[in-house]
């Protein structure tokens, strides 16, 4: 078996200068995802860069993408306000500055000189103004190598508000991970409109476009929804630029999506989205078990491998 050695989407960050703050208010987001019956992982799980480097270093994983754990959304009468450290908080477009260094405090604290060989970041992008965050994207462009249009979005991916975000990672050559929910199919059709209609974009859809995670009766769902996602793409066509990543509690799925179309193999990528589906020990234990583990790793290796000579230019 291939050693695990490298991670699409390792890791939520929590930043270390404001860490009991944010792991306060993930609390209040785990006490209210827990009565409406959703699984969230304890707020202590989630770690600081610094904490993640060290658990690495009984691994042998040597590439990896993280980003800062992901700011919530509600809205709020008129307001949509998002979730920061010291609570909720209306925000409008003249603040999307402000907005993104709150939604990347991990991403914005580390020490560039810092980072280890291997480690790449996501900015994260969440808002109901995308096209007001391109300006803060290219104001901080050395800190990151991809962009993550996170959960806490009220737009569709489909709004046209996301076209300048769109154009400009096309044009700065930069990978998009789209978080994609399990509630509906919403999310991977319109990941799949993107990619055709920006072909030189790279795009890669979490969770194998949106699977439900738990819950009676979830694989029979969920195996519903991969057949009606194999029948969308064999109608309409692969993109050339779409991948998927395989963070998902039941890693068998990612099995039953290559069975039933053999022509995604090598677009699946190894993601374990730590501290969502366990343990680093136990996320890479459970990955492992999947039949196609071994495909997933070199194709997860072959993806930083491009990333590295667009990055060098050869």
């Amino acid at each position: 078996m291939r050693r695990y050695t490298h991670d699409a989407y390792l890791s939520n960050i929590v930043p270390a200068g404001t860490a009991e703050r944010v792991r306060k208010a993930l609390e209040d987001v785990s006490r209210d995802q827990r009565q409406h019956g959703f699984h969230f992982p304890r707020p202590s799980e989630f770690q600081t860069i610094v904490e993640l480097r060290s658990s690495l270093r009984s691994t042998a994983i040597r590439s990896y993408f993280v980003a800062s754990a992901s700011t919530r959304v509600r809205q709020a009468g008129r307001d949509i306000e998002y979730r920061f450290a010291d609570g909720w908080t209306p925000v409008v477009k003249s603040e999307a500055h402000e907005f993104f260094l709150q939604t990347n405090l991990a991403l914005t604290e580390t020490d560039l000189a810092g980072r280890p060989p291997g480690e790449y970041w996501y900015a994260v992008i969440s808002g109901h103004f995308p096209d007001a965050l391109v300006e803060p994207l290219g104001r901080h462009r050395r800190r990151f190598e991809g962009v993550k249009v996170g959960s806490a979005r009220p737009l569709p991916l489909s709004d046209a508000r996301y076209h300048p975000l769109w154009t400009w990672c096309a044009d700065a050559g930069l990978p998009v991970l789209l978080h994609c929910s399990g509630a509906s199919d919403r999310d991977f059709l319109d990941g799949v409109q993107i990619c055709r209609d920006y072909p030189s974009l790279s795009v890669i859809l979490s969770h194998l476009g949106g699977m439900e995670q738990r819950g009676s009766d979830v694989r029979v769902r969920n195996e519903a929804t991969l057949r009606a996602r194999v029948a969308t793409l064999r109608k309409n066509g692969l993109p050339d630029n779409l991948s998927l990543n395989n963070a998902v509690y039941d890693v068998e799925l990612a099995d039953d999506f290559i069975d039933a179309a053999p022509e995604l193999q090598p677009r699946i990528l190894n993601a374990l989205d730590l501290p969502f589906f366990g343990t680093l020990d136990e996320s890479i234990a459970r990955l492992s078990q999947c039949r196609s583990a071994e495909a997933s790793a070199r194709n997860t290796e072959r993806y930083f491998g491009s990333l590295e000579r667009t990055a060098t230019g050869t």
